[in-house]
């Protein structure tokens, strides 16, 4: 780790809120914006608003240390408030994505043994129906519920006890904790549990890695200083990565400590974002590889205003360079493609279409054979392999499951990500692949993302997914789920023989390919690969090839 870093390491909350951090003339400046609401929130209020919460917690939730928090609500002000409250008291919380589930849901507040829930109107008949489930019934008693949204029309059948956020903070409004942090002190407490943030579930269950102040407070400061990133400091921010995912939590982070004002747009809503660049000016725009072509489709129409933005980061999926050429030349727009996952938040960023960049300063990164597991060579694009990786940003273990936990972490403190890369003379990481999205065809494995490149370089194409179908005699085989341009007439013969002309035969697809008007999307903005695995999965096929 850097030395400069490593001195500045305290408990996240004490970093923000200590010491005079937020200062007068800051208390009055505008930190965040909802899009759909246009509701804004100061750095004053921010502050304000988190020691009420904190108090609420402590006096009628009665948290200690090791209470969890947990949030089931799409981003909003209430939500950093309520991190903000968590962060003050040094006690740890833990989001549930809106898409889950009354089961998802049940699921999670069993797993973390949640002391609250703050969910919004929209979720809350979700929890009516984790009540009605007879294995649930012990929650009735142990969660404490909040509705973020102030709806005294709220029906509450199953007698939950149950405050609007509003009148939580009301309650306590103008009144302070002690310490910063409450619980613990600032040196002895870098290594506390932060929060709890789960895995998407797309290679398996949901996972819960555990993130602490080192970790998460690390990962902030170096995206702070990165070069590609210092010079948009204080600029304003549209994030359409949701404030519960590990990127959205790690943004909201990096805007704190940057002090850098933050739309927040629900992908929910991202039909709007041109009307939000243009109102608010926005300059700086973090979220999924589909917001780059949802941004250049607009050059094509050349229907909106979007000459604020300087710089568009993603991160998640694959980028297409065609793609990222569009605003590059038409607009001067900084494309960059970060690289991370849940158990290591952000881990480098490139400034090129075809690469993520170097790691950030605090990771060791590592390739291995992904059948001897043997460390290889780190700069030939020939010596393709499993990502390790290994540092302060890496979380410290899967929550309540030990036997995963070791089995994702060794003995020397690497975490192996699942990911399939290597790194170019340059020292850039180049991503090619997941282990787990592994098509086994015959003898060969195919992954997935080469085919789709491939594809996404067709300039009919707007997206693509390949998953495996299993075959009687093959084990599997790829097939591809293709979108293209309205104004396309292109046929399945013409992309199958598109396909048969450019790639090895193993890599065809004796699936099929499938034309779709569009294709489905996650919250993030990324393609429900899952979607389309559960699609096929229960077909064999039999094709001869």
């Amino acid at each position: 780790m850097c030395e400069s870093i490593d001195k500045n390491l305290t408990t996240i909350g004490k970093y923000l809120f200590d010491n005079g951090q937020i200062n007068e003339q800051l208390r009055d400046e505008i930190f965040l914006i909802e899009a759909k609401t246009g509701k804004q929130l100061k750095y004053g209020e921010l502050e304000d608003n988190a020691h009420s919460l904190a108090m609420a917690m402590l006096t009628d939730f009665e948290f200690k240390s090791n209470d969890i928090c947990s949030i089931m609500t799409e981003s909003c002000l209430e939500y950093a408030i309520i991190i903000s409250a968590c962060l003050l008291l040094n006690v740890p919380y833990t989001s549930i994505t809106p898409a889950s589930g009354p089961f998802g849901l049940g699921e999670q507040l069993d797993q973390t043994k949640a002391k609250c829930l703050f969910i919004s109107n929209e979720n809350y008949s979700k929890l009516e129906q984790v009540y009605r489930q007879s294995n649930r019934q012990h929650l009735r008693n142990h969660v404490k519920i909040v509705v973020i949204d102030d709806d005294e029309s709220i029906d509450n059948e199953h007698g939950l006890q149950k405050i609007t956020f509003d009148k939580l903070i009301s309650k306590f409004k103008n009144q302070k904790i002690s310490s910063i942090p409450y619980y613990g002190n600032d040196q002895s407490s870098i290594d506390d549990l932060v929060t709890i943030i789960f895995t998407s579930g797309s290679t398996g269950q949901p996972k819960g890695a555990c993130h602490t102040n080192r970790s998460m407070l690390t990962n902030a400061i170096e995206m702070k200083s990165n070069e590609s990133l210092i010079k948009y400091c204080h600029q304003t921010i549209l994030l359409t990565f949701p404030l519960g995912h590990v990127s959205g939590n790690c943004i909201l982070f990096l805007a704190l400590i940057s002090k850098t004002p933050v739309v927040l747009l629900n992908y929910s809503d991202i039909e709007q974002i041109f009307n939000v660049i243009e109102k608010y000016q926005c300059v700086q725009i973090f979220g999924s590889a589909n917001i780059v072509n949802i941004l250049a489709k607009n050059d094509l129409t050349n229907s909106s205003n979007i000459s604020s933005v300087k710089m568009v980061l993603t991160a998640g999926c694959k980028l297409p360079t065609s793609t990222a050429e569009i605003l590059t030349k038409n607009h001067g727009i900084e494309i960059l493609d970060a690289y991370g996952c849940t158990e290591c938040l952000f881990v480098s960023i490139g400034i090129k279409s075809n690469n993520v960049g170097k790691p950030l300063p605090s990771f060791e990164l590592k390739l291995i054979d992904i059948v001897t597991k043997n460390e290889l060579a780190k700069n030939s694009s020939e010596q393709t392999g499993e990502i390790c990786l290994r540092g302060p940003c890496r979380f410290r273990e899967y929550y309540g499951k030990p036997d995963e936990t070791k089995m994702a972490i060794d003995n020397d403190g690497w975490f192996h990500t699942g990911d399939v890369g290597f790194i170019d003379n340059d020292g850039c990481l180049h991503i090619t692949d997941r282990i787990k999205e592994m098509i086994k065809y015959k003898s060969w494995s195919v992954f997935p993302a080469e085919i789709e490149s491939f594809f996404m370089q067709h300039n009919d194409v707007t997206g693509v997914v390949v998953v495996g179908v299993k075959h009687k005699e093959y084990y599997e085989v790829p097939r591809a789920y293709i979108s293209v341009k309205s104004e396309s007439s292109i046929t399945v013969e013409q992309l199958q023989q598109y396909a048969n002309d450019n790639l090895g035969y193993q890599k065809q697809l004796l699936g099929g390919i499938i034309i779709l008007d569009r294709l489905n999307y996650n919250q993030m903005g990324k393609i429900d690969r899952r979607f389309y695995k559960d699609l096929c999965s229960n077909e064999i096929l039999d094709i001869v090839g």
